[in-house]
């Protein structure tokens, strides 16, 4: 039997051993899938020193050791190397080859939602590691301009600089109150906001902006917080469910995922919350 997590700080009500409970049993793979809480950069490192003992084939990563898993990886692969953050790892003769699924599943996740971005001016909220594979999928996209709200203006800037190298002209920017009466705005969450408790005092900053859209890439509703917006709210289920699949394709190099329907996995994991 093949064994797979997810690690990450709180990750005890993380829906990922859900999903992978109805693919297994669908596909009748002998495999099981759960989760580890990690406190911190030492349980990581004693987390990947046993991997080999605890008979670990691979392993999800979220918040925040995005960046970090990728000192321990033998392999990186191009996509998570341009983003700087990996979220999957699969293990190849006791070596660590690292991915980024983040990307595929919201690139995937616009796509079933039937999400416009052509001339939209985009407002990122954080500037993480999952804020680093949203703006990698935004490069394909035809955006007007891209404005990153982050209380670390620091790592902002970094992405905002890597952001702007794949154009001609400079698109990305620190957000700044000019653009609040711009029409075709969309608001993408890529913060922890509505999942922990958190200051949510970085969202008056935007309360008097009118979004097309707002976008959460978690998949727990923050619809409540987000309600005082005139706007079209979707959580991050599909891409959850999307970089998920990507996930098992990669660890058993195969199209797996093209053998399941998303709508029944979404009906199942609803069911489940």
């Amino acid at each position: 039997m093949s064994h797979y997590k997810v690690i990450g700080q709180s990750v005890d009500n993380s829906l990922s051993p859900k999903l992978f409970e109805f693919i297994f049993k669908y596909l009748k793979i002998d495999a099981e899938y759960d989760y580890q809480n990690i406190a911190d950069l030492n349980n990581l490192s004693h987390f990947i020193d046993n991997l080999i003992l605890n008979n670990i084939s691979g392993f999800n990563i979220t918040m925040p050791f995005k960046k970090d898993v990728l000192s321990y990886a033998h392999y990186v692969e191009e996509d998570a190397k341009n983003i700087a953050a990996a979220n999957c790892i699969k293990i190849i003769d006791n070596q660590l080859y690292a991915y980024n699924t983040d990307h595929v599943g919201f690139s995937k996740f616009i796509l079933h939602q039937g999400i416009d971005f052509n001339n939209s001016s985009v407002i990122v909220l954080g500037s993480g590691g999952s804020s680093q594979a949203i703006l990698y999928s935004l490069l394909n996209q035809n955006i007007r301009s891209l404005h990153i709200l982050s209380r670390n203006n620091i790592s902002a800037k970094i992405l905002i600089n890597k952001f702007n190298l794949s154009f001609d002209v400079k698109k990305a920017f620190l957000f700044n109150e000019e653009i609040i009466h711009r029409e075709n705005l969309i608001l993408i969450n890529c913060t922890p906001i509505g999942n922990i408790k958190t200051d949510l005092d970085i969202l008056d900053v935007i309360k008097k902006i009118h979004f097309k859209y707002i976008l959460d890439i978690n998949y727990r509703s923050s619809k409540t917080i987000f309600n005082q917006f005139d706007a079209r709210y979707i959580n991050g289920l599909d891409m959850f469910i999307y970089q998920g699949l990507s996930s098992l394709d990669i660890w058993y190099d195969n199209t797996l995922s093209s053998k399941l329907n998303f709508n029944e996995i979404k009906q199942f994991l609803g069911s489940n919350e």
